[in-house]
């Protein structure tokens, strides 16, 4: 409750209550900061109180990195684009700093570019596999990033010539 209008009932001219209009003339940025906040809420259900706290000052600090943005920049873009935006530029930072997040090996002595699988799926590898072979079939966890076709570590130097990747 305000302290400036310690008396509620009075009504002003447009028939409010005078705390009323004053709330409004002077409300500040933390109102606007939680109503910006709660456009783009990520839905997090989590009982621990400070996730919840954690999650809603990255909000706040997006909000204020989306505020200097339009400040200083002459075409700014929308507010969902410039979260997207945000999200590219954070991770391929992150991604580029470190490779295995990317699932991408990238052995610089035999030049491979392969992509593991997640979980626990396989591929048939595509150079030493033979289906209608008892016992023929070998399944990869790892696909080339070209062709998307299963592979095998040490079967990729095979694999890259047929693919037309260069060595």
């Amino acid at each position: 409750m305000s302290n400036c209008c310690l008396d509620g009932t009075e009504l002003v001219a447009n028939r409010k209550p005078k705390m009323i209009t004053e709330y409004n003339r002077y409300m500040g940025g933390i109102d606007l900061n939680d109503m910006l906040t709660s456009f783009y809420e990520d839905g997090r259900k989590s009982t621990k109180m400070w996730k919840k706290i954690v999650f809603n000052i990255i909000h706040r600090m997006v909000i204020n990195a989306y505020i200097l943005y339009q400040q200083n920049s002459d075409n700014a873009k929308s507010r969902l684009h410039f979260i997207q935006l945000l999200i590219d530029d954070l991770s391929e930072d992150h991604m580029t700093r470190n490779p295995a997040n990317l699932g991408v090996l990238n052995d610089e002595r035999n030049n491979q570019h392969l992509r593991k699988l997640p979980g626990r799926k396989e591929k048939d590898c595509c150079v030493c596999s033979v289906r209608n072979v008892p016992g023929g079939r070998k399944r990869s966890k790892h696909i080339c990033v070209l062709c998307h076709k299963g592979v095998h570590k040490i079967c990729y130097k095979k694999h890259s010539r047929r693919c037309n990747v260069d060595e």
